[in-house]
Order: C-alpha cells, then structure tokens, then sequence
C-alpha cells in the first residue's frame, strides 16, 4: 500500500466503502449498518496511520466527525443486537409471553430512537462531503518509504502496548467497561496488521485468529450487558412479570460469565501477539529481534514480504 502509493488515496477508498451503505443504513436495513461500522472502524485506523500526510488542524477536526458518525451507529446497532439476543434468551427461558412481547416493544422503541438519532448525526456532520474534506486536507509529502514503514512500526508496537495496558487493567475479574476498552484496543491492532496485508511490509502471520476471537468473545459479552441493562430498567405489572424478568438477567448473566472464561483463555496468545508487534522496532532486523525477544509461539513468526512484491491473492 504505502511503498508505490501515498496514503490519501487509500484512506479515500475506504471513505467510499462507507459512504456506499450509507443508503441501506437509510433504509434501516441491519447488515448496512453493521457493514458501515466495520468500514468505519478500518477507516479511523488507516486515517491515524495516514496522518503525515495530512494537515494536522484538518486532519483533527475530520477525526472527530468520524467518531461521532461512529458512536451513532453504534447505538444503532446495539438496539439491532439487543432484539436478536432477546429471541435466544426467551428461547432457553421461556418466560411469559405478555412479558416477551413487552420486552420486544420496549427494545422496538429503542432502536427507533437510535435510528432516528443516527440519521439526525450524520446528516448534520455532512458526512457526504467527508471525501472532499479528506482530499482538502492532504497536503504534498515526499515518498519516504523508509519514513513510512518506521512509521508503521511504532503504530503497530503502540497499538500492541495499548492492549497490554488494557487487558492488564481488565485483570481476571469481571469488569464491563474495563474489558469493553480491552476489546478496543485489541480491535485496533487487529486492524493495524491487517494494514499490513496491503502494504508491501512485515506482518505478523497467525496473529489475527487470537485478536479475532478475542473481539468477537468480548463483542458478545457487551451486547449482552447492553440487553442486561434493558432487562433491568424494563416495569413490570406484577411480581410474575418481575420474576420472568430477573430470570431472563440470570441467564443473560450465565452467558457473559461463559463469554468472559472462554476470553481468558485466549490471553496468552494475545500477550504473544503483542510481544511480536512491540518487537519490531523502527531500524531492528525482524529475525533477530524476534530471538531476543525469545517467542516460542511458531504461529507468530514474522515473514518479511520482498518490497515491491506483491501478497498473493
């Protein structure tokens, strides 16, 4: 990517991939929103990697109008997920049906709420109009492919010590918030190595699985408090209803305690993963530095890409 091409008209690529489901996410259709947040998260990354190309003031009021158009979505999708994890909980539970159908009205209004919210911030952050403030705000930047791949070193090791940091803070105890900052972070340097692919550069082989599973573990476990949240807030007509109600929690609860054991089991990997990104330093061959850091793990064994040569589709 970055060693035959600057990084504006990558970056302005995946502004396209966003902008084109935009009229699903009109529409109210689910998989447009869930597409738009997936092109929305690549696209933050890949602008914070892109950034010297860029004018800095610009480049900080752009940044900010992507993480509100993201935020949106977010809540958007959260009351899309809230109504598909209700039908499998009720299905392992079985409570009252007036009670279900109470439940299902009250998340309905929710994402109606959301939708229309979302609909609101986007038109007023003007998003259609983000290409041509991402092509304003490129400045001329000599092809330093040196300079590049430097760069990209100390985003990938910055990216992997956030998750260290992270998950390190998220300890072996249940904390949502904590672990929803872990499941960010882990995100992003999932994102930074998949950078990688297009860029003619070092990437950590294997890496992906564990970050994978790991944001997907955690993304469950969150969707489920946001659904927790909704069940506890929900009134009830009667101490039945309530009863239905606390048992749904209970087992929304039983699942995130599963969700959470089966993340800690993945640490390792992660750790590993990061000792590998951290390790590739700017100007550090990738072999040697991989044996003094002494990784064990065969999977995560950096392979240098000839620059210039293509990844094989």
């Amino acid at each position: 990517m970055f060693g035959n091409h600057t990084a504006g008209p990558f970056v302005s690529r995946q502004l396209d991939e966003f902008l084109s489901h935009l009229v699903g996410v009109r529409e109210g259709s689910v998989e447009a929103v869930h597409q738009a947040r997936v092109a929305m998260r690549r696209l933050r990354e890949e602008v914070s990697l892109a950034a010297i190309h860029y004018d800095a003031e610009e480049l900080t009021v752009i940044r900010r109008r992507l993480k509100r158009a993201a935020r949106a979505l977010s809540h958007l999708r959260d009351a899309d997920v809230g109504q598909r994890l209700l039908q499998n909980v009720t299905a392992k539970v079985s409570p009252d049906p007036a009670v279900v159908s109470r439940l299902v009205e009250t998340l309905k209004q929710d994402r109606e709420a959301a939708f229309r919210k979302a609909l609101k911030t986007l038109e007023k952050l003007k998003v259609h109009s983000l290409k041509k403030d991402v092509l304003s705000a490129r400045r001329r930047v000599r092809r330093q492919s040196a300079r590049i791949r430097s760069s990209f070193r100390n985003h990938l090791a910055s990216r992997a010590t956030d998750v260290r940091f992270a998950m390190e803070r998220a300890g072996g105890v249940y904390f949502p918030n904590r672990l929803h900052s872990a499941r960010i972070a882990i995100k992003r340097l999932r994102y930074a190595i998949e950078l990688a692919d297009g860029m003619d550069f070092v990437r950590p082989a294997g890496a992906l699985g564990p970050l994978k599973k790991a944001q997907e573990l955690l993304g469950e476990a969150h969707d489920r408090e946001v659904l927790a949240g909704v069940l506890l807030q929900s009134p009830t007509n009667s101490s039945d209803s309530a009863a239905d109600v606390a048992r749904l929690a209970q087992a929304v609860r039983a699942e995130i305690r599963e969700l959470h054991q089966r993340y800690l089991g993945l640490r390792p990997e992660i750790i590993a993963v990061c000792d590998a990104c951290e390790t590739v330093a700017p100007q550090r061959p990738i072999r040697r530095a991989l044996m003094a850091a002494g990784i064990a793990v065969p999977s995560l064994m950096l392979l240098r890409v000839g620059l210039g040569q293509r990844r094989a589709a």
